[in-house]
C-alpha cells in the first residue's frame, strides 16, 4: 500500500528558514533565467544591427559608433555567462553577470555618450538608467549584492561626471549638481527596493509558517486515522474470540466436555487478555515523553535488566520459540532508570519475535566503548532478529507514534504503532541514543542499538532496591 504523500512530506520536511531560502533561491534562478534570456538576445540583435549598418556603409565610423559597439560586445559577452550561470542553477554567478552585463550598457553607453557630446540633457536622462543594475542586483541577489552594485555605481557617477573629458567643458557647480541629483536617485531606488524586500521576505516566510502548519495538520490527521485503523484492526479479533466462546458457552455449557469448556474459557480469557493491553497501549497513548528531569537515575545493572526484559516479554509471547544468544557481562551496569529500560527492552524483543519466523535466534549483546574524547565509557546494547527486516523506504516510520509499516499493517501481526516510539523517549530520558541498522532483506532481520552511559565516578557501587 502506498504511502499518504503528506507523510512523506513531512518525512523530508525542511526547517523554516531552509524552506525560506530554497523557495528564494528558485525564484531568483527563474527571474535570472528570464531576464539574462531577454537582455542577451537585445545586445544580441544591437550587434547584429550595428554590425549591417557598418558593412552597407550607412553609419561612418566615428569614435562614437566603435565605442557603442565595444560596450554591447561587452555586455553581451558578461550576459551570455549570466545566462548560462541561471540555467545552470547558480544563483550567485548569474545574479553577478547579469548586473555587471547591464552596468557595463549603461554606464559604457553613457560614457561613449558624453566623450562625444558632453554632459547634456541626453546624458543626464541615460543617468536614470544607472538605477536598473542596481534594481536588478535588488531582485536578483543577496543584500550585500544590491549594496556593492549600489556603491559601485555612485563611485562610477562621480568618475563620469568629473573626470571623463567631454565634460570638461560644463562647470563644476553644474557637473556637481548633476552628480548630487543622480547619487539621491539612485540611493532612492536602492532604499525602495530594500524595503519591498524586507516586506516580501517577511510576507514568505508567514507563508512557509503557514504551509507548515497547515502540513503538520494533516499528519496529525493522518496519524489519528491510522491510530484509529490500526486499533481497530487489533480490537476486532480477540472481540470476536471473546463473543464466540461465550456464545458457545452460554449455548454449548451442559453438553460441552470438561476439557472442551476449559478451552472455550482459555480463549475467552486470551481475548480479555489481549484486549487488556491494547486497552492499556491506548491509554499510554496520552504520555508525550518522559523528561529527563523525572527520571530517578541510578546504576542499573544491565544483566538484571535484561533477565527481567525476557520474563516481562514472555508474558506476551512465547520467547521459547526463539533461541536466545545472550551476551551480557555481569560486570556492565549504565547510569539510567531500570524500569525505562526494561520497558525499552521489552518492547525490542517483543517485536522480535513478532517479526521473526519460528526458531530463528534472538540476540541480545552488551559491551562497554569509550568514545574518543568522551568523559566517561558508554554501554551499547544490541538487541537482534533475524526476520523480515525494515525496508529502507519505510525506515523514517519506525520511531514515529502511532505509525505502523504498510507491511505489518496489512499484516495479522498485532501492533499499535507506540511500542518504539515509548522506547525511542525512555532511551532519550537517560541521555542515551537508539538507532537500528537493517538492509531490508528477509532473513537478515534487524539489529536495535542502545547506547546509554556509565555511572559517573561519584555513583554508588550497587543500584538501589526498586528503582524506578
Amino acid at each position: 500500500m502506498d504511502q499518504d504523500p503528506v507523510a512523506k512530506l513531512d518525512a523530508f520536511l525542511l526547517k523554516e528558514d531552509e524552506l525560506f531560502s530554497l523557495f528564494d533561491r528558485e525564484r531568483a534562478i527563474k527571474l535570472a533565467r528570464v531576464v539574462s534570456t531577454a537582455a542577451l538576445v537585445m545586445s544580441l540583435l544591437g550587434i547584429v544591427v550595428m554590425a549591417f549598418l557598418k558593412l552597407s556603409q550607412r553609419a561612418r565610423s566615428t569614435n562614437f559608433f566603435w565605442l557603442v559597439f565595444e560596450v554591447v560586445v561587452a555586455a553581451s559577452v558578461l550576459l551570455g555567462i549570466g545566462w548560462w550561470s541561471a540555467f545552470h542553477d547558480d544563483q550567485f554567478g548569474a545574479a553577478i553577470a547579469v548586473v555587471g552585463g547591464m552596468l557595463t550598457f549603461t554606464l559604457g553607453f553613457q560614457v561613449a555618450w558624453e566623450v562625444n557630446n558632453g554632459l547634456d540633457s541626453v546624458a543626464v536622462a541615460l543617468f536614470l538608467l544607472t538605477a536598473l543594475p542596481i534594481g536588478l542586483s535588488g531582485v536578483l541577489g543577496e543584500p550585500k549584492l544590491m549594496l556593492a552594485t549600489t556603491v559601485l555605481v555612485i563611485v562610477l557617477t562621480c568618475v563620469v561626471c568629473f573626470i571623463v573629458p567631454g565634460n570638461q567643458r560644463m562647470s563644476l557647480n553644474y557637473r556637481l549638481i548633476i552628480a548630487v541629483v543622480t547619487i539621491f536617485v539612485q540611493a532612492a531606488i536602492a532604499g525602495c527596493i530594500s524595503l519591498a524586500a524586507l516586506f516580501y521576505i517577511h510576507t514568505l516566510q508567514r507563508a512557509s509558517i503557514i504551509g507548515e502548519a497547515y502540513r503538520q495538520i494533516r499528519r496529525l490527521d493522518t496519524m489519528k486515522e491510522d491510530f484509529i485503523h490500526n486499533v481497530n484492526h487489533e480490537l476486532r479479533t480477540p472481540f470476536m474470540t471473546l463473543s464466540a466462546s461465550t456464545e458457545m458457552l452460554y449455548l454449548t455449557n451442559d453438553t460441552l466436555t470438561p476439557p472442551e469448556r476449559t478451552r472455550y474459557l482459555r480463549l475467552a480469557y486470551d481475548a480479555t487478555e489481549r484486549m487488556s493491553t491494547i486497552l492499556t497501549t491506548v491509554l499510554n497513548f496520552q504520555r508525550t515523553g518522559v523528561g529527563v528531569g523525572t527520571v530517578v537515575f541510578a546504576p542499573v545493572v544491565v544483566h538484571d535488566a535484561v533477565r527481567e526484559a525476557l520474563a516481562l516479554a514472555e508474558m506476551f509471547a512465547p520467547m521459547g520459540s526463539h533461541p536466545l544468544r545472550v551476551d551480557v557481562a555481569e560486570r556492565l551496569r549504565i547510569w539510567g532508570n531500570v524500569a525505562l529500560l526494561q520497558e525499552a527492552l521489552t518492547n525490542l524483543l517483543t517485536n522480535a519475535h513478532k517479526y521473526s519466523a519460528p526458531q530463528s535466534p534472538i540476540e541480545i549483546v552488551a559491551y562497554q566503548r569509550k568514545a574518543l574524547g568522551a568523559a566517561r565509557p558508554h554501554i551499547e546494547l544490541r538487541v537482534r532478529d533475524f526476520g523480515l527486516g525494515i525496508p529502507p523506504k519505510d525506515a523514517h516510520l519506525l520511531f514515529q507514534r502511532l505509525s505502523r509499516l504498510p507491511r505489518d499493517i496489512e499484516s495479522n501481526v498485532p501492533g499499535s504503532g507506540l511500542g518504539l516510539s515509548h522506547s525511542k523517549l525512555n532511551i532519550e530520558a537517560m541521555q542515551g541514543t537508539i538507532r537500528f541498522e537493517s538492509t531490508g532483506r528477509p532473513g537478515e532481520g534487524t539489529v536495535f542499538i542502545i547506547t546509554l552511559p556509565t555511572p559517573p565516578p561519584e555513583a554508588p557501587a550497587s543500584p538501589p532496591p526498586n528503582t524506578k
